[in-house]
């Protein structure tokens, strides 16, 4: 697949941690819940009562590193598992725009809006 810009050969990813490619995913979870209040609200929402209660932890079910550490982060954070969504994203490193609205920011959006506490 040809590319605009050339890859750089990366260095080698310690064991444990997450690989350029699954950065680049949790980066980009980052970026899309940042922006993923729901316009439309049927009810106001509480606040939340812990900081716990404020995130929404997206895990790739395909990527057993996503599982590992989205468990991982859950656990030390507290996190209940309704606080927890998990999606069949690619693996890949680049995913196309459709797939991006359809597969990510749309289940997380429809997450946000059935959780009872406002994620701001």
């Amino acid at each position: 697949m040809d590319t605009p810009f050339p890859l750089k050969r990366q260095a080698p990813t310690p064991p444990g941690m997450p690989g350029p490619s699954m950065r680049r995913l949790l980066l980009g979870l980052a970026v899309v819940c940042a922006g993923c209040s729901p316009t439309q609200r049927s009810a106001p929402k509480r606040a939340p009562a812990t900081g716990a209660e404020r995130v929404l932890v997206v895990i790739n079910s395909r990527s057993a590193a996503s599982d590992s550490i989205g468990r991982y982060y859950a656990k030390r954070r507290g996190i209940a598992p309704t606080h927890m969504l998990r999606l069949p994203l690619p693996v890949e490193d680049e995913i196309n725009e459709v797939a991006f609205q359809t597969d990510l920011v749309s289940p997380v959006r429809a997450a946000i809006a059935a959780l009872p506490v406002r994620i701001d």
